[in-house]
């Protein structure tokens, strides 16, 4: 068959090829072609909104944006009942708002996420989704509702797909983040539970390991009580970095700083100094340094580092 007779079955086909190829033009192209022959074919809608939206990301170009959304429009359109069309179509206005910390577009995505969980009200992803973009909301407002909102969504990811650890993780650090925002000690443990899960079905998660010691090492400041985390905290940094998490050694290094275990401190100062990139203006002002500032190894090793 040459393509001067291919149905709109055939464009579409032709253009998920494509797309399987990342050749994201040219499966716009034949998915163009299937709606020509078919206004009315919603997966071609769809799917030629997902190629605009690897372009958008692959080109950076904006007209893709605009493209992309009339496209899920008309899928959702044509079969108002398309929960993949709303949930893609939400997932482009969240990555968006998060490239632009735009609350208007994390407001219009978990529009779009409520729409698509209505007519597939079973799919752990499209809550986990929702989930993250009320957070990102209630992280930029500074927002109860929307803490307790996507505290709400985590819980019912959680409930559908029970063994997913990154659920639980983003569970915790919403936890965290409104713990912080109450201060609320209760709701920083309840967090420490959901990390506690994420490495339970996750035991290699640098992730939950690295969040959860950062949580405990921030409560111990906030009650200025280092001794009695001191062990657990140490524990989950050590754990990280041995699972090659470099960013640990910085927060090991802090930890014994403000132990005044000041060998301990200079030890994994000069592992993070050796092994990352963050810069000697930065350490300079941490003021978890301040035991150890004064000590003339401080300003050798960023002489020696960070020159």
């Amino acid at each position: 068959m040459t393509p001067n007779n291919y149905s709109a079955e055939d464009w579409f086909k032709r253009g998920a090829e494509h797309y399987r190829d990342n050749e994201y033009q040219d499966a716009c192209d034949c998915f163009r072609k299937a709606t020509d022959l078919d206004p009315h074919f919603a997966q071609a809608y769809n799917d030629w909104g997902v190629a605009l939206s690897d372009l958008l990301d692959q080109t950076g170009t904006e007209h893709y944006f605009a493209e992309a959304v009339d496209k899920y429009r008309k899928a959702t359109q044509v079969k108002p009942d398309y929960a993949m069309a709303y949930y893609n179509w939400a997932n482009l206005l969240s990555d968006l708002g998060e490239v632009f910390d735009d609350p208007q577009m994390y407001a219009e995505s978990v529009e779009k996420y409520r729409q698509a969980a209505k007519f597939s009200p079973n799919d752990a992803d499209i809550y986990y989704s929702w989930a993250n973009a009320l957070l990102a909301l209630a992280d930029l407002k500074k927002d109860e509702k929307h803490y307790e909102l996507c505290i709400d969504k985590y819980a019912k990811a959680a409930e559908l797909n029970p063994d997913e650890a990154e659920i639980y993780n983003n569970w915790a650090i919403a936890l965290s983040g409104y713990a912080r925002f109450k201060q609320d000690k209760s709701l920083m443990l309840e967090s420490f539970g959901k990390y506690e899960r994420a490495i339970e079905l996750r035991p290699d998660s640098i992730k939950a390991r690295f969040n959860m010691a950062l949580d405990m090492l921030a409560l111990a400041k906030a009650e200025n009580d280092i001794d009695t985390y001191k062990d657990e905290i140490e524990k989950r940094f050590l754990k990280t970095y041995e699972l090659n998490s470099r960013k640990a050694a910085y927060n090991l290094a802090c930890l014994y700083a403000l132990t005044g275990e000041k060998d301990k401190a200079f030890d994994w100062l000069e592992k993070m100094l050796a092994t990352t990139s963050v810069t000697r203006e930065f350490i300079e002002v941490e003021p978890d340094f301040a035991n150890i500032r004064d000590d003339k190894r401080f300003d050798g090793l960023l002489t020696r580092y960070r020159s």
